[in-house]
């Protein structure tokens, strides 16, 4: 179907009227005993710039307003195709540099639970000690600054036993899957690697926010960080972080802070992505954005009168839909019609919503944390009393 915008012609007051080749002759159609009607009686709906670069009129005007038109369409479909390639990423999977060279190393895990959770991550956690790598488990406040308040601790430790050029933290807030411990060992083999961050999934995503968040964590979050991961710039989230001592001990005595991916970096080591070790938490609040639906709308309507309306709608929805195909492919788990409703609502999703703040926040808290012997005088394993 031709575009309304080629059928009228607007004359000199501004009314469009409809043109045929009969009436160009100056001849009046057959079989018609009326008069040709000069004029429509409705006005046009068609912007008056839109009309100017069609009929090439405008002067300097019209080649401005196109070359904004394809800078509108562009940018619209940089959006699905920017999603493609991070989906093709999803398929690459990280490699560790010379696993081999990973042992001796000893782990500390420092959980920032609340209350009622701290028995079943204590204990979660505490299930990942091997002779090969010792695992030893602290729980603090979430509180600000909470994480270096435990690093000092553990630096204190670790200088006392001889063991700081071998200690790795590690920052979790869920529920890590077996072997988890031995995957991250394997990519702190690689020469000035400082840094390793987990897969992060939403555990049991039963209804249909989690599941979308489970969508954004385990698919997007994934993909993107495997392509980080090629162009070596992996970013640390809030769980399932882990860092070499001695590379925290560089950054001085407060080394955790919002930029330490940042600091990482400039101080010459790498941070790698390890999608193996699997970390499940629980689905963080979402709190909605109000003046989104308006921003939208508004973006919808500029939209439709550049593209028109399956352009915009394609453009939407594809990304959705990619990844809701990609999840059910990697993971699978959900029905298809659940992944269908989700992968339709996921750019919703997006739009609307805005993260919570951070559960690891930067004060010093009032208790410092005590170290404790754990149930049958293991030395390999201590924790905070919950």
């Amino acid at each position: 179907m031709t575009h309304p915008l080629f059928l009228l012609k607007a004359n000199p007051v501004g009314r469009p009227r409809c043109r045929s080749r009969a009436h160009d002759e100056g001849r009046q159609p057959a079989g018609q005993d009326l008069a040709w009607p000069q004029a429509v009686a409705t006005e046009s709906k068609v912007p008056n710039w839109l009309e100017d670069i069609a009929s090439g009129a405008g002067g300097t005007a019209a080649p401005t307003m196109r070359a904004m038109t394809i800078v509108a369409i562009a940018l619209l479909l940089a959006w699905p195709l920017y999603n493609v390639v991070l989906a093709v990423f999803g398929w690459r999977r990280p490699r560790p540099r010379q696993p081999e060279h990973t042992t001796g190393l000893h782990f500390w895990i420092v959980i920032p639970a609340l209350h009622e959770q701290k028995a079943t991550l204590l204990e979660s956690v505490l299930a990942l000690d091997s002779a090969e790598y010792p695992v030893r488990a602290l729980v603090v406040d979430r509180d600000v600054d909470a994480l270096n308040a435990a690093y000092r601790v553990i630096k204190h430790t670790a200088v006392e036993q001889g063991i700081e050029r071998r200690t790795v933290i590690g920052v979790l807030d869920g529920r890590p899957e077996p072997g988890l411990i031995r995957e991250v060992a394997r990519y702190f083999g690689g020469r000035n690697v400082g840094a390793v961050q987990c897969h992060v999934r939403i555990h049991s995503p039963i209804t249909l926010l989690a599941f979308l968040q489970d969508l954004e964590f385990a698919v997007v979050g994934d993909s993107s960080q495997r392509m980080r991961d090629v162009l070596g710039s992996v970013e640390l989230g809030e769980n399932g972080q882990f860092v070499r001592l001695d590379a925290l001990a560089r950054l001085g005595d407060r080394p955790w802070t919002a930029s330490l991916e940042h600091r990482l970096y400039q101080a010459g080591m790498s941070i790698r992505y390890a999608t193996d070790a699997v970390i499940s938490q629980d689905a963080p609040p979402v709190r909605f954005r109000k003046w989104a639906p308006a921003a939208i709308s508004g973006a919808l309507v500029a939209v439709t009168l550049l593209t028109g309306t399956y352009v915009w709608l394609a453009a939407l929805l594809v990304p959705g839909l990619i990844w809701g195909l990609v999840h059910r492919a990697r993971f699978g788990g959900q029905s298809w019609r659940r992944t269908l409703v989700a992968s339709v609502l996921y750019p919703i999703y997006l739009g609307r919503r805005r993260r919570s703040p951070s559960r690891v926040t930067n004060v010093v808290p009032s208790a410092q944390p005590r170290l404790l012997p754990w149930a049958g005088g293991n030395p390999g394993l201590s924790a905070r009393r919950p």
